[in-house]
């Protein structure tokens, strides 16, 4: 059985010690994050059609002089603004491997459930000869248009595809032109930006099938 063929239910504690325990089940139909002990109510769920974007990553918990732990972030949103918001929190490397494993197979069922079904509608309407949009980033199937980084002269850049360099990092996707990677580039963070997971399967695939050798 794979990821959609089945739901996937985590039940947790944000920092694995204190505050509530939340039950979260993710399915091919929806996601829905419950409080564990407290009524319906409490429960906030999204159906999959509904679903719009999200964004994750890990944010460093700081102390006095020097980094006490790690939040394990991820949020997503419908398409009349609400936020899901799913946490985990490990102080001093407690249960760090753990929460790790948990996180990524939650980033995992999320993306096979639905955000992966949101990149090949993407792909679908590029095909159909429409241009896209994603994180602000305009593409066809001839160039792809970034705002610069430069805060003192930002400008939008059309990159043909033959001059299309991409890089991902660890917390960052990079979209820079080859002929002039220095003046024209721009970084998308996975945990501020949504949908950069998104833009990173679009540009991903196309960039292997309009480059790619006749």
């Amino acid at each position: 059985m794979t990821l959609t063929e089945q739901p996937y239910s985590l039940t947790f504690k944000p920092n694995l010690i204190l505050g509530p325990t939340k039950q979260l089940i993710v399915s091919k139909e929806s996601i829905q994050l419950n409080r564990i002990g407290k009524s319906n109510e409490q429960a906030i769920h999204f159906d999959k059609n509904d679903i719009v974007s999200y964004r994750f990553g890990i944010k460093w918990i700081t102390g006095y002089m020097f980094t006490i732990g790690r939040e394990y972030q991820l949020f997503i949103k419908d398409n009349t603004d609400r936020t899901i918001k799913i946490n985990l929190k490990s102080f001093y490397g407690f249960k760090k491997k753990e929460l790790t494993q948990r996180y990524s197979k939650i980033i995992e069922s999320v993306w096979k459930n639905y955000f992966a079904k949101i990149a090949n509608d993407y792909l679908k309407q590029l095909s159909d000869g429409e241009m896209i949009t994603i994180c602000g980033v305009r593409i066809t199937d001839k160039e792809v248009t970034i705002e610069t980084n430069n805060p003192l002269n930002k400008k939008s850049i059309s990159i043909p595809w033959e001059h299309v360099g991409t890089k991902d990092y660890h917390t960052y996707y990079a979209i820079f032109s080859t002929e002039n990677p220095t003046d024209i580039n721009r970084g998308y963070y996975y945990k501020d930006e949504w949908n950069v997971g998104v833009l990173y399967s679009v540009m991903e695939t196309l960039k292997n099938h309009l480059t790619e050798p006749d």
